[in-house]
């Protein structure tokens, strides 16, 4: 039986090609505005169980994604997604901008790209 392996963040992630202002568009500036949350988080009051009330912060859906993937995939499975979206070649130029993004997102998750490496030498990519 293995143990679980942690998730760890790369501190000082590298700039992606989707950081360029030349390859933004609107579904990708949407969706990074989701990521960084430019409205307030939700909030709501809820009641523990020693009757004190708080106030509890809504993950957003960005979170609620990496969270899930993170819950159901080991980074060993979040590297192989990302190896198979490396290069998105469909007729739809949106689709593919939006496959981009999210494998990008998979790389965040994992670490960046150094991690991702040494990921896909562990599984054999």
């Amino acid at each position: 039986m293995t143990t679980p392996r942690k998730n760890h963040r790369n501190p000082n992630p590298k700039e992606t090609t989707m950081d360029h202002p030349a390859n933004k568009t609107a579904e990708i500036e949407y969706a990074e505005k989701l990521v960084a949350g430019d409205k307030a988080p939700d909030t709501h009051t809820a009641q523990r169980a020693d009757g004190r009330e708080v106030q509890v912060t809504a993950l957003s859906s960005s979170e609620k994604l990496t969270a899930a993937m993170r819950d159901l995939f080991s980074p060993e499975g979040i590297a192989g997604l990302a190896a198979y979206l490396q290069n998105p070649q469909t007729k739809d130029d949106s689709a593919n901008r939006q496959i981009r993004w999210f494998r990008d997102l998979l790389v965040e998750m994992v670490g960046g790209h150094e991690h991702l490496g040494r990921l896909y030498d562990e599984i054999g990519i």
